[in-house]
């Protein structure tokens, strides 16, 4: 019973650690992204296709973002599932974001996250279309 509880805290830490990605994510705040993501963080994108590209280190992943949020109009991520067991978790999500012509545009997708000591180690983000 001591191994369940044992997993059942890091199961709800990582799914708290990856929540607050995701909220910071939603509030376009780049710093707080970067104090929920580890020193040696890595984010693979789902773009340019089809395999997308890889960030690796605190400084390249906090380019790519600050990048993302000059370029992306009005970004918003809406969790439709959320699913962690240990260090691990899955998102699937809606993403919407606005067209510079004013269109909405939305994917569907999901990441893949590792936690460690609380914080987001890795993002590997999968999108459909």
């Amino acid at each position: 019973m001591e191994d369940f509880m044992e997993g059942d805290i890091l199961t709800n830490a990582t799914a708290t650690a990856v929540e607050h990605l995701i909220n910071a994510f939603n509030e376009h705040d780049v710093d707080a992204m970067m104090a929920a993501m580890t020193a040696d963080c890595l984010y693979e994108d789902t773009l340019p296709k089809p395999d997308g590209a890889r960030y690796t280190g605190r400084e390249a992943v906090r380019r790519y973002w600050e990048d993302f949020f000059r370029r992306s109009r009005e970004p918003n991520l809406a969790v439709e599932e959320l699913f962690a067991v240990g260090d691990s978790c899955a998102v699937r999500y809606l993403y919407r974001w606005v067209e510079e012509d004013g269109t909405p545009g939305h994917v569907r997708g999901a990441t893949l996250f590792h936690v460690r000591s609380g914080r987001v180690a890795e993002m590997r983000a999968y999108a459909k279309g």
